[in-house]
């Protein structure tokens, strides 16, 4: 490997700590910080913050001529590729029965807690997750992940360094089954992005899951303090 190699791969690798890891490490200090500094604890709202991420990353990705554009909007043929679509059907089922016998065992109260104390809220979350939410993380994590930092990994580890990047953007909520779960999530919906080179179909999957996970009762796992305050 050349001088322009290396110099090339430890800037993109430098991004992607800065990126995935630089940033949410900072999302979750901060309320920790400024709480022992003022007494107060102050954090940025999460979505906004991913809004403004997905702007910058999209205007690079529209300005690279060696990106794919077609990859935001392609949805593929259910003929085509059925054996994609049943895999996904197949996860889903499988992960909303395990993910529904812990709650029942672990937090039995919180069934269904959401829809049934806050049903306005969680019909707005359920429109609103898979725009704001949903497709600029597959934009960030999986397009942008994939055409610019996965090159610089070895081959058997680019999912597993995709899926923990997307795990770990999940650090300011502070508990481990957002880490855990989101984990799991990065590599099924990175190998959908890999398998079928569609957002649309791997932001189908990522939100089919959101949506469950916020409507059982694990959602309460999924709320961020300063988006809750934006909110309020």
């Amino acid at each position: 490997m050349n001088t322009v190699c290396r110099q090339t791969k430890f800037r993109l690798v430098t991004e992607f700590i800065l990126l995935y890891l630089g940033i949410p490490l900072f999302l979750r200090i901060l309320p920790i910080a400024s709480k022992r500094m003022t007494g107060y604890a102050f954090s940025l709202p999460i979505i906004p913050v991913l809004l403004i991420i997905f702007i910058i990353i999209l205007y690079i990705l529209r300005k690279d001529k060696s990106f794919n554009k077609r990859v935001f909007f392609y949805i593929p043929s259910i003929k085509k590729n059925l054996k994609q679509y049943y895999l996904i059907g197949i996860r889903f089922l499988i992960g909303a029965t395990i993910l529904t016998i812990l709650l029942l065992n672990l937090y039995p109260h919180a069934i269904l807690s959401f829809p049934k104390n806050n049903p306005k809220f969680w019909c707005l979350v359920m429109l609103c997750y898979p725009l704001i939410s949903v497709y600029p993380q597959g934009v960030i994590y999986r397009a942008f992940y994939e055409h610019r930092y996965a090159k610089c990994f070895h081959p058997s580890l680019q999912i597993f360094l995709g899926a923990l990047a997307f795990s770990f953007a999940h650090l300011p909520f502070g508990n481990i089954y957002a880490l855990l779960f989101t984990f799991i999530g990065g590599l099924m919906f990175l190998s959908t992005y890999r398998a079928t080179n569609s957002l649309i179909l791997a932001a189908f999957e990522h939100a089919l899951f959101g949506d469950f996970l916020f409507t059982i009762g694990w959602g309460q796992f999924f709320f961020h303090a300063g988006t809750l305050a934006a909110l309020s």
